[in-house]
């Protein structure tokens, strides 16, 4: 699995991405900023979550999406997404690694986040400033009815090359992200929806810990040995 698309992956589930024209954008700091600004701040005290999600890739060489659907939970800076269908998967994210465990494979696989991606993939909730360090933002013009919808325009090169966009639906209720759309270069497209949303649940820390079964084969497969 590459590093950067887990990366991607993990920030569209936890905040903000179809896209929209240029002229049906505005720049975030123009319109409507204290709304926009509102609604994180909500977001902000948000110290654990669960939903349930439904992820669609949708590709060229694919007959039709590719779904699958889970369970995702948050608590503090970790993030848990839990595929359940069409094949069991987890994936753990902390501020140590990012850790993919496929039971029926028997096979675990860490990540170690490094440069300004680990950042993403080690806050569930990023904060306004993080993300304009990486992309710009906009106020997609394209509306929906319970709160706005922010266009990501990533800045660097080396992000481009993977990622041409991210579209998150923030509800004005919480500051929350609704659905998340991401797109690359190749014309794939990601979207996750997330639904039966509870703020604040109590989540035991045993969830964000991810131990290897006896048998399960560990990779590190982005280590670079000295």
């Amino acid at each position: 699995m590459n590093r950067l698309r887990l990366s991607i992956f993990l920030l569209a589930m936890t905040g903000p991405p179809q896209a929209a024209r240029a002229q049906d954008t505005a720049p975030l700091e123009s319109s409507l900023p204290g709304r926009v600004e509102a609604a994180l701040r909500q977001a902000e005290a948000v110290v654990s979550l669960q939903a349930d999600f439904v992820q669609d890739k949708i590709a060229p060489f694919l007959r039709k999406p590719l779904r699958s659907t889970g369970r995702v939970e948050v608590k503090g800076p970790c993030i848990r997404w839990t595929v359940e269908a069409p094949r069991p998967s987890v994936l753990l994210v902390s501020r140590q690694d990012i850790r993919v465990y496929y039971p029926e494979q028997s096979r675990m696989e860490i990540y170690e986040p490094d440069g300004a991606l680990a950042g993403f993939a080690s806050s569930p909730l990023p904060r306004m400033a993080r993300l304009r360090e990486q992309f710009d933002l906009r106020l997609d013009g394209e509306a929906w009815r319970d709160g706005f919808a922010l266009q990501l325009i990533p800045r660097a090169d080396a992000l481009r090359k993977h990622l041409s966009w991210v579209r998150v639906e923030v509800s004005d209720s919480d500051g929350i992200a609704r659905r998340i759309v991401w797109a690359d270069p190749d014309g794939e497209r990601t979207e996750i929806t997330l639904s039966g949303i509870r703020v604040n649940p109590d989540i035991s820390d045993r969830r964000f810990t991810l131990a290897p079964p006896e048998g399960t084969t560990v990779v590190r497969p982005l280590r670079r040995d000295p």
